[in-house]
Parts: structure tokens; C-alpha cells; sequence
């Protein structure tokens, strides 16, 4: 029987918070953090991060790109508060989501200086490669990318790596900076970008009158090991990883299949590797774009998965709160699957008015609602089909530093 694999340590950068309480602080008190900014001198919503302070690990970071930047102020309270320093440096693993690369390097001027360092900080492993830097992680170090699935598939692939033995300790999560003009510009030509005259309606999942979302940039970063691994330490799990799914539909560049297949394949595959049936899922944290087609094919998803117990069921989206932070949304939200476990309490959708009542019978929680269970569920999709799932159980007694 595979190891039980546990968080140990969480961090965070986004605008909704620089700290897991912050983040959660924010969320169950539905606090959105879409404002108007100028890109390049093109205005657009967006839910823009706090700049970080200079990294002392990795000083070169002022010259990378910005997600670099939100990685390290995530990455490196979170291997802080596991104790990651104490573990052989040749058993830390660093698995790094991304979806759009340093997007903020791609678009300097021609015409600018360009420094030799610019062939390694250009790479779409620089973000990996400067964590492992930063922490002096010297295991297996990826940059995983499957679009706004990124997170989802490097925390599952990290703790694949913890069962596999081929590493004890995994940095796992994702950053993204996707807040430029041409990048942005490709987002309103997509058709997905939310509108409203109050930039805290811009983005309402599941509403009837949903029409997009807004775009954000951050980081999270989790830390993995087995249940006896952090036993040895003397720490005390925040959850454990229950089980995970991974799935592709090969079926549209951009559009989910209507059913959700992929979806519903992930979910299946992540109640199958922890033997939990649906009816024990307690909250669903859903990755709720706001997209007419996303919105529907998810809720197919789940309606497939959990028939008559989706009625039941509280969920959630966050990304009102947090913006569509793209390959590090899977993160953020997984660390909210956490402590929405811990606080027994499922976050409020904003926005939400009117749910649609095309998507069927769902629970969709326009203020925070509270619940019994041990098992939630964070799930995720993305250009090409990506999807995945990442279930999470809630640890046996007291989380750490929490009454």
C-alpha cells in the first residue's frame, strides 16, 4: 500500500493575501480583488499582487521575471514552516506549475541591453530552477505546465515522486505573472474576459449571467512527504493528499467537452486511489471560471461523479476573490481545499446572484456555508483539455500552531 502523503507547509502570494490566513480571511468573507490597472498604458481588470521584497536566497531574482518573484515569496515560507532545510538537500524535490512562461521577460523591448544571464532567466525552467536555487534543493527540479491545470498536476506528480522513492521531501505548486498587454490582449480576443460597471461582479461563477472571468497573478507552494517522514520531524500535518487524477479529453484547443469527461475521469481516479466513495466528499472547491462552456461542462462533471449527493453538497469558486491566476490557480485553491477542511466551512461564491439553473441541482454557496465531513475536493481545467483533481483529508487532531 502507497505511503500517506501530508502537507506540511503552505505559502502564498496573490492579492488576495501574502499568508494562508490572509488568503482564507479573504475568501470566506468574500472579499474580491478585481480593480481596474493600466498595462503598458491598455487599462483592464485584474487582481494584481503585492510586490515582493528582495529575495535573500536568490538576489539575481530582481532581474528574472515577476513570477519568479511571487514564487519565491510563496515557496520559501512554506518550506520555512516544514523545516525543509533539516532534509538531506538530495531528497527535496521542486516541482514548479506554470502556464504561460516568464511572459513578463518575453515582452521587454528589442532594442533593450541584453545581458548574458538572459539565456538562463528566459527559460520556462528558470522558475524551478530558482527555487531550487533559493532553498538548495538539489532533487529531481521540473517546471510542469498543463495550462490552468499547471498547479494540480506538479503537486501530483511531486507526491508521485514521494511514492515512487525517488524523493522524501516535495516543494510543490505553481506562480504565474500573466498580467501584460499582449497577453491580455489574447485574453479579451478569446472572448474571456468578465465585464461589469462594478469590477466586483466582473467575474460570477455558475450566475445566469456569467460572462467571463478576470485575470490575477500569484504563487502557492505546498510542501509534501509521507505521514511518517514528517512523524520523524515531530510535525504535525495541515491535511493529507488523499488521492489525485490526472486526465486529457483530446477533444478542443480551448473548449471542454460538454460532459466533462476529463473531469469526471480525474475525480473518479482520485476517489479510487484514496477508496473514498462520492458520497463522502463533503465540499467541492470547483475551478469556477465564470465561462459559459467551462461553468457547464464542470458542473456535467459533477453531476456525473456525484448524482443525487451533489445536492447536498457546498461548492465553492474562489477566483472572485483570488482572479484567474492561470497555471498557480490549482495552488492557491488547493491551499483554500485545506483550510476550508480545517474550518469546516465552504467559502462564499461572489457574484453569484442567480445560479444557473441550466447546470442542474448544485449547491453553489453564495455566502459561506458550514459542513461535517473529512474529504474536499479542489478541482481543475485548462486549455487542451487539461484536467485534474486533488483530493484532500482533513488531519487527525489539531492543525499546526491553530486551537
Amino acid at each position: 500500500m502507497p505511503p500517506e502523503i501530508v502537507v506540511t507547509g503552505m505559502g502564498v502570494w496573490s492579492a488576495a493575501g501574502t499568508t494562508p490566513d490572509q488568503l482564507w480571511n479573504h475568501a470566506v468573507r468574500g472579499i474580491p480583488t478585481a480593480a481596474w490597472h493600466e498595462f503598458d498604458g491598455e487599462p483592464a481588470l485584474a487582481c494584481v499582487a503585492p510586490d515582493p521584497s528582495p529575495c535573500p536566497f536568490f538576489p539575481q531574482a530582481h532581474r528574472m521575471d515577476r513570477s519568479v518573484r511571487l514564487a519565491l515569496a510563496a515557496a520559501i515560507p512554506a518550506a520555512e514552516l516544514a523545516r525543509v532545510a533539516e532534509v538531506d538537500p538530495t531528497r527535496v524535490a521542486i516541482l514548479a506549475g506554470n502556464s504561460r512562461g516568464p511572459a513578463g521577460l518575453w515582452t521587454l523591448p528589442a532594442t533593450r541591453r541584453v545581458r548574458p544571464t538572459e539565456a538562463a532567466h528566459f527559460a520556462i525552467a528558470a522558475l524551478s530552477g530558482a527555487l531550487s536555487l533559493a532553498l538548495g534543493a538539489r532533487g529531481p527540479c521540473l517546471t510542469v505546465s498543463a495550462t490552468c491545470a499547471s498547479a494540480a498536476h506538479a503537486i501530483a506528480i511531486g507526491a508521485s515522486l514521494i511514492h515512487s522513492g525517488i524523493t522524501d521531501v516535495v516543494v510543490a505548486g505553481a506562480a504565474e505573472a500573466p498580467l501584460v498587454r499582449p497577453l491580455l490582449r489574447q485574453f479579451r480576443a478569446a472572448g474571456l474576459l468578465g465585464q461589469d460597471a462594478n469590477p466586483a461582479l466582473a467575474n460570477r461563477p455558475f450566475d445566469v449571467s456569467r460572462n467571463g472571468m478576470v485575470p490575477g497573478e500569484g504563487a502557492a507552494f505546498i510542501i509534501l512527504e509521507t505521514a511518517e517522514h514528517a512523524r520523524t520531524r515531530g510535525l504535525v500535518p495541515w491535511a493529507t493528499l488523499a488521492g489525485w487524477g490526472l486526465a486529457a479529453e483530446s477533444h478542443n484547443r480551448v473548449a471542454t467537452r460538454a460532459d466533462g469527461d476529463g473531469l469526471a475521469r480525474s475525480i473518479r481516479q482520485a476517489l479510487a486511489m484514496a477508496a473514498v466513495r462520492p458520497d463522502q466528499v463533503a465540499h467541492v472547491n470547483t475551478h469556477g471560471t465564470g465561462t459559459r462552456v467551462n461553468d457547464a461542462a464542470e458542473a456535467a462533471a459533477l453531476r456525473g461523479v456525484f448524482e443525487n449527493h451533489l445536492a447536498r453538497m457546498p461548492l465553492s469558486s474562489t477566483k472572485p476573490v483570488t482572479g484567474h491566476t492561470f497555471g498557480a490557480t490549482a495552488a492557491l485553491e488547493a491551499i483554500l481545499t485545506i483550510l476550508a477542511i480545517h474550518h469546516q466551512t465552504a467559502p462564499p461564491t461572489v457574484g453569484l446572484t442567480e445560479l444557473d439553473s441550466a447546470l442542474g441541482e448544485l449547491q453553489v454557496c453564495a455566502h459561506a456555508k458550514s459542513f461535517t465531513g473529512e474529504y474536499a475536493l479542489s478541482t481543475s481545467l485548462g486549455f487542451w483539455g487539461n484536467a485534474a483533481a486533488l483530493l484532500f483529508r482533513k488531519p487527525v487532531g489539531q492543525m499546526p500552531g491553530r486551537a
